[in-house]
């Protein structure tokens, strides 16, 4: 008989399982998965009109102001952002989108929503609901276990999905 995995194992392998297929849906732009992440939340800021520093990106991110250092850096090669002294601090760097980000847009949206789709084929609305309450319980208490590095689950108002 087969043993139930745990349900922190699941998660991890869920986590595992959409990275890789993330990875493969954004590589026709050259992008991870992770960059993806970064580009739709620029959209997301430019959107409602407010800039990003890396500062910022390092605290929804969850990770070292080193990594995500690396990670813009890794995206303004590849063309996709490009980062500015900020006039009014000069010890911050602005991200900014640049043409070839506009272009990506529509489609990397699309890929979001069509994975996200994907995802929960075959739940009623209301166990979609009831899942995405659960996760936030899960994230929470996962929160509860002490700081760290993570994916980006802080709610709006501790400054997380949105700018």
């Amino acid at each position: 008989m087969e043993r139930e995995l745990p349900l922190g194992a699941k998660i991890k392998c869920l986590s595992g399982r959409l990275d890789q297929q993330m990875n493969e849906m954004f590589r026709q732009w050259q992008l991870t998965a992770s960059q993806a992440q970064v580009l739709f939340y620029l959209y997301h800021c430019e959107q409602d009109g407010r800039q990003v520093n890396i500062r910022a990106m390092s605290r929804w991110l969850r990770q070292s102001h080193v990594t995500v250092l690396g990670v813009i850096d890794r995206m303004e090669q590849k063309g996709f952002v490009h980062t500015e002294t900020d006039p009014r601090d000069k010890r911050s760097r602005r991200i900014l989108l640049t043409p070839q980000a506009y272009r990506a847009k529509a489609d990397i949206g699309e890929r979001f929503r069509a994975a996200n789709e994907a995802l929960v084929r075959g739940f009623s609305p209301q166990e979609q609901a009831l899942l995405g309450s659960m996760m936030d319980r899960l994230m929470e208490n996962a929160g509860a276990l002490g700081p760290g590095p993570g994916a980006p689950c802080e709610t709006k108002e501790e400054g997380g999905d949105l700018c």
